[in-house]
């Protein structure tokens, strides 16, 4: 940082930096620092800038990051769930199915008026 604020002063160069600052109280403030050379002619004058205090836009883009890094980690996991729910489902539905099947002669014995059903799971 040291070295790019030197060039900029020698190349009579506009600027647009950041700086994290620890202040007298211990507490971390970020400062933006943006200026602009001036001339009179063609002989450098100095510079014409600000500082603004910018710590709460730094806290909120770190949150932002911080839940995109978590969004990106459920979202790179998803297919993984999707994949396992759905042998989960297909293994707990394949049973399902086969108990089904197997008490089809049981149900079809019994007259409850739902044949048309039991033809349809049966396969008639």
């Amino acid at each position: 940082m040291k070295q790019a604020i030197g060039k900029m002063l020698v190349d009579h160069r506009g600027f647009d930096f950041t700086k994290r600052i620890l202040g007298p109280d211990g507490k971390i403030r970020y400062i933006r620092c943006v200026g602009v050379p001036v001339t009179h002619g063609a002989t450098f004058q100095g510079f014409v800038g600000t500082g603004m205090d910018v710590t709460e836009q730094e806290q909120l883009t770190k949150a932002l990051r911080k839940s995109e890094e978590e969004l990106r980690q459920v979202l790179d996991l998803t297919p993984q769930l999707i994949a396992a729910t759905f042998i989960l489902m297909t293994k707990s539905g394949a049973t399902f199915f086969l108990i089904v099947l197997s008490l089809v002669p049981l149900l079809t014995s019994w007259s409850c008026g739902c044949e048309g059903v039991m033809e349809v799971i049966a396969g008639s």
